[in-house]
């Protein structure tokens, strides 16, 4: 008879907490103009960020002694102890995916962006990735044959991503990130959704300053031309400075990379006033 009583109060422990999960994720302000670029050291680092509102990741992911880590450079050793890309923020997905129902966040109509930075063989990577994402495909925006399927979660590769492998899969769970010289590429959005561009490469402004007028017009000429495209623009290797984020986003770029989320939170909030 405890036994029973136990298993109630902790049935019942269980639905309060999803429920309290289910409310708080309704009432999440959502940070449509962050890309979260942070790799994470755990399998449960992710968790709370859902409940600030993140929509888009970056992370560095490694093919290193069989599987995909994250990861930017080889380890020293095999009994290393970097989290599987799979572990740390695939599943953490999947599993919030399952508990609202079909949705990361209820609601929200837009697509959540994971950026994928390869390092070493990316060919590799993307194999062990498809392995693992095809378990998840109910959950992502997938091609098969020539039909793409809209999902909630857009797996996005940056940096030497094997564009012509997944062009000739029967099915393929992934997409690319595109550069400044990709503007004008008639490559189809389903393809290259985004246009990334390069602060430290691309731009001349150090962030000293007011940003050159003809350097502003220019940035604004290419995300003019990138949506025109139909394309997302995101500007990464940005420095964490609240004028800089200022201006970039005042020339129509979509999202911003950072590390900081709380300091980028704050300065999303201080705009709104």
């Amino acid at each position: 008879m405890l036994n029973v009583v136990k298993m109630r109060k902790t049935i019942l422990l269980l639905l309060a907490v999803f429920c309290m999960s289910l409310v708080s994720n309704a009432q999440t302000e959502l940070m449509r103009n962050l890309v979260l670029s942070k790799n994470f050291k755990t399998t449960k680092e992710i968790y709370p960020t859902f409940t600030e509102g993140v929509v888009a990741y970056e992370l560095d992911i490694m093919y290193i002694y069989g599987d995909v880590y994250i990861a930017s450079s080889m380890p020293d050793s095999a009994n290393h102890s970097l989290p599987i890309v799979n572990n740390a923020c695939f599943f953490p997905l999947v599993d919030f995916f399952k508990k609202n129902q079909g949705e990361i966040y209820p609601g929200y109509d837009d697509e959540v962006y994971l950026f994928l930075r390869l390092h070493y063989d990316a060919s590799k990577t993307y194999a062990k990735l498809w392995d693992y994402l095809k378990g998840y495909y109910k959950m992502l925006t997938f091609r098969h044959k020539k039909e793409w399927q809209q999902g909630k979660v857009r797996i996005i590769l940056v940096g030497n991503a094997p564009i012509g492998q997944f062009q000739r899969e029967l099915t393929s769970f992934a997409c690319a990130q595109g550069s400044i010289k990709d503007i004008d590429s008639r490559l189809d959005n389903n393809i290259m959704p985004i246009i990334g561009i390069d602060f430290e490469n691309d731009l001349k402004w150090d962030g000293i300053g007011n940003m050159p007028f003809a350097e502003f017009s220019q940035l604004s000429g290419w995300v003019r031309a990138i949506h025109e495209k139909e394309r997302k623009v995101r500007v990464y290797n940005c420095p964490n400075d609240e004028k800089i984020w200022e201006t970039v986003l005042s020339s129509g770029v979509d999202m911003i990379s950072t590390d900081d989320l709380a300091r980028f939170k704050k300065f999303t909030d201080s705009r709104k006033k």
